[in-house]
């Protein structure tokens, strides 16, 4: 028996979308940050981590179109979680 729901199609003739797709390697943006690069935070409105100076521990898949990256904090060794555009380059 076909059970038929919304509009009168039956349930195994529906086209599902594909969760979990993955991006092609073509979609991936770089990374702008590299792995033990020290970087500065800087204060934002909806960024999490405090500002201050960090040294990236991983680096992370984005989340929509921003990188994300794993951050260690220089002055207490707290951990954080950031997107790229919340982070730019130490200057010497």
């Amino acid at each position: 028996m076909t059970v038929a729901i919304g509009d009168g199609v039956p349930y195994a003739s529906m086209s599902l979308p594909c969760v979990g797709a993955r991006r092609s390697a073509s979609s991936v943006i770089a990374h702008k940050f590299s792995i033990g690069q020290v970087v500065e935070a800087k204060a934002s409105q909806f960024g999490l981590a405090p500002p201050g100076r960090y040294k990236v521990l991983r680096q992370l898949p984005p989340t929509g179109v921003s990188n994300q990256y794993r951050l260690q904090s220089l002055k207490n060794g707290n951990e954080w979680v950031v997107r790229e555009e919340d982070i730019f380059e130490e200057c010497p």
